[in-house]
């Protein structure tokens, strides 16, 4: 069997694979579905400093050769996923990428200060994508 263990950031994985932020719930949900332990590691959904509630349904509209969807960042915020989900990783020993959010500078760095350390935290993810609402809706990832 071939060695498919690759490092990152000083943490060693079992293998490269992973999923996209936000395609997985909070991990729980495909485990009927499939093995999640078979990942090098998972990453989170967006994470904010407060649940948030995202946009209002519909949030997905199907296509006939895809799908469109607005979710809005919808989530039970980063306090709710550690005491509710990081047991779950805990017992299957599957290293964790947190992926984080907030609306305002503030509030993503409030966000990454409650991001306590813990041996299956491998990376952060700070998702840049998210709205910028003191600007008037501009990205926080067009300005470095």
């Amino acid at each position: 069997m071939a060695d498919l263990t690759v490092e990152l950031l000083g943490h060693v994985l079992k293998n490269p694979v992973m999923n996209a932020s936000g395609t997985m719930g909070y991990g729980v949900e495909i485990e009927p579905l499939w093995d999640i332990e078979k990942m090098g590691a998972y990453v989170t959904k967006g994470l904010s400093l407060k649940p948030h509630h995202g946009n209002p349904p519909p949030r997905v509209l199907e296509e006939r050769c895809g799908m469109i969807n607005s979710i809005g960042l919808h989530n039970i915020g980063i306090e709710a996923f550690f005491s509710i989900y990081m047991p779950f990783f805990e017992k299957k020993g599957l290293p964790v990428i947190v992926n984080f959010f907030g609306f305002t500078e503030e509030e993503y760095v409030a966000c990454a200060r409650c991001i306590t350390p813990h041996r299956l935290i491998v990376a952060l993810e700070a998702n840049l994508s998210c709205p910028n609402i003191k600007a008037g809706g501009i990205s926080f990832g067009k300005t470095p």
